[in-house]
């Protein structure tokens, strides 16, 4: 799980930074550049999201059932 969290997220940072490198061009439908990037976005949701991947990690440290957590009864917003 950890190595697809890595994987996924390093290859959506590494494409984004070839966007920006290539400016323009890397986003014509032309360019390899731009399926890559579209790809690795496509790769984070896939299977298990990342941050379902997270909790299913931390969740049996915690003694927590990880498909049965109760959720919060209420959201704390700062006014």
């Amino acid at each position: 799980m950890m190595a697809k969290i890595h994987a996924t997220e390093l290859a959506v940072r590494i494409t984004d930074a070839a966007l920006r490198i290539f400016g323009g061009w890397g986003y014509a439908k032309a360019s390899p550049i731009e399926r890559l990037h579209r790809d690795s976005l496509a790769n984070v949701p896939a299977g298990l999201p990342t941050d379902r991947l997270r909790e299913l990690l931390v969740c049996p440290r915690l003694n927590v059932d990880p498909w049965t957590y109760a959720a919060p009864d209420r959201v704390l917003l700062e006014p």
